[in-house]
């Protein structure tokens, strides 16, 4: 949890936007801003989703939990174990059949059926 104050600085800057003006788009004054970045308070859950959607970002990227900005979470069953996979989409976006192949060469030889996963 230590890494939201650090995010939320972070993709404040990153968006060029003041404490003031980020305040202000999220209807707050800017010591709350202020209070975040410090570390000396957290957001509350509505807040943390309308961060998430002005910095185009998931919440799990914000506490930390997550490296990956946005991301598509692929939930499956596969032979009784659930599996997780999360797919930043603007990486997908920039990949060539040839990154995505070795993306799936890279999931079998983790021992997945490739063609299974695909398929559920």
């Amino acid at each position: 949890m230590q890494e939201i104050h650090k995010r939320i600085k972070l993709e404040r800057e990153e968006h060029n936007l003041t404490q003031e003006e980020l305040g202000t788009k999220l209807g707050i004054g800017r010591s709350a801003i202020s209070n975040w970045e410090s570390g000396r308070k957290t957001p509350d859950g509505k807040t943390l989703d309308s961060l998430a959607n002005i910095f185009n970002c998931s919440i799990d990227y914000l506490w930390g939990r997550t490296n990956v900005k946005n991301a598509h979470v692929i939930n499956r069953q596969i032979n009784g174990n659930n599996v997780k996979i999360e797919i930043d989409e603007d990486y997908f976006k920039k990949c060539t059949p040839s990154d995505i192949k070795q993306i799936l060469d890279d999931i079998q030889s983790a021992g997945f059926d490739v063609k299974k996963f695909i398929d559920s």
